[in-house]
C-alpha cells in the first residue's frame, strides 16, 4: 500500500451529531463573529455561513479547519435574524415571498460585501500576524465568497459548497485556485457553465466536483447528521475544504 500524503484526512476528528462549537465569539466593526483554530496563525479562512446564519453543523466544520492550524473566523452578517429554516423550502405564496424579501434584504450581495470587508479591516488591527486568506460560502455564502474573489487578489483559495445563485460571469473575475462542490440540486447546466467560464489559468488549478447523492445544504445549516450517509458525506466534503486551503492557503 503507498503512503497516505493526504495532508488532512489523517488528523481531522470524527464528525459528531451532537456536537458542543469549541470557538468564541469576538466583535468586529458591528458583527458578532464566531473565532476558532490557531490564534497566532498567519493563516485565516473567512466562513460566509448560509442564509440559516449559525448553525452547530457550520460551526462543527469551523472547528475542523481550525483543527488544521488555521485562523478561523465565521461573521454574523444577518446579526441574529437569519431566514428561519420553517420557511425553506417556501410552501405558499407568502412564504416565498419572505424569502424573497430576505434575499433583497440582509442578504443582497453589495452591502454584505461591504461588511465582509469592514470586518476585514476591523479583524486584521488585532491579528496583525495574518498574511494568508481564503474564504469559504455555502449556498447565499457562495454567491458572497465569489464575488469578493474578483481581480482585487486578496485571497489565495476560494471554495464554495452547495452554492446558490452560480453565474458564470462571476467566474470570468476569479484569479485564484477555486473548488466548488455541488449537491443534486444545483442545476448541472449551470456547474459547467461556471466551470468553463473560469479562466484557463485559473480553472488548471480549480476543482469542481458534484455530490450527486446529496442535498442543497448537506454540509452546513440543513445536514442531517443522525443519518449516516448525510454525516459520511459531511466529513468528506469538510475534508475536501481542509485539504484545498492547505494546499493553497497554507502551502
Amino acid at each position: 500500500m503507498s503512503a497516505n500524503t493526504n495532508k488532512a484526512c489523517c488528523s481531522i476528528p470524527p464528525v459528531k451529531s451532537d456536537y458542543q462549537p469549541k470557538g468564541d465569539y469576538e466583535e468586529y466593526a458591528g458583527l458578532k463573529t464566531y473565532v476558532t483554530g490557531d490564534r497566532n496563525s498567519k493563516n485565516v479562512i473567512v466562513i460566509i455561513y448560509d442564509i440559516f446564519g449559525f448553525a452547530p453543523q457550520t460551526q462543527q466544520g469551523a472547528d475542523i479547519l481550525g483543527d488544521q492550524g488555521f485562523l478561523v473566523f465565521m461573521p454574523d452578517f444577518f446579526k441574529g435574524s437569519p431566514l428561519p429554516q420553517s420557511l425553506y423550502p417556501p410552501k405558499t405564496d407568502e412564504d416565498k415571498q419572505k424569502v424573497q424579501d430576505f434575499f433583497a434584504g440582509p442578504a443582497a450581495p453589495p452591502s454584505n460585501l461591504t461588511a465582509l470587508s469592514e470586518f476585514a479591516a476591523a479583524s486584521s488591527k488585532k491579528y496583525t500576524q495574518v498574511r494568508n486568506h481564503g474564504i469559504l460560502g455555502f449556498c447565499w455564502g457562495g454567491k458572497i465568497a465569489t464575488l469578493a474573489s474578483d481581480k482585487r487578489d486578496v485571497f489565495k483559495g476560494t471554495a464554495v459548497v452547495h452554492p446558490a445563485m452560480v453565474d458564470p460571469n462571476d467566474a470570468k473575475n476569479i484569479t485564484n485556485p477555486y473548488l466548488l462542490l455541488a449537491s443534486k440540486d444545483e442545476p448541472a447546466d449551470d456547474i459547467k457553465a461556471f466551470e468553463q467560464a473560469l479562466p484557463d489559468d485559473v480553472r488548471a488549478k480549480s476543482t469542481v466536483k458534484t455530490y450527486g447523492d446529496m442535498h442543497h445544504g448537506w454540509a452546513a445549516a440543513r445536514a442531517d447528521l443522525n443519518n449516516d450517509d448525510n454525516k459520511k458525506r459531511f466529513g468528506e466534503a469538510w475534508e475536501e475544504v481542509a485539504n484545498f486551503f492547505l494546499k493553497t492557503v497554507a502551502a
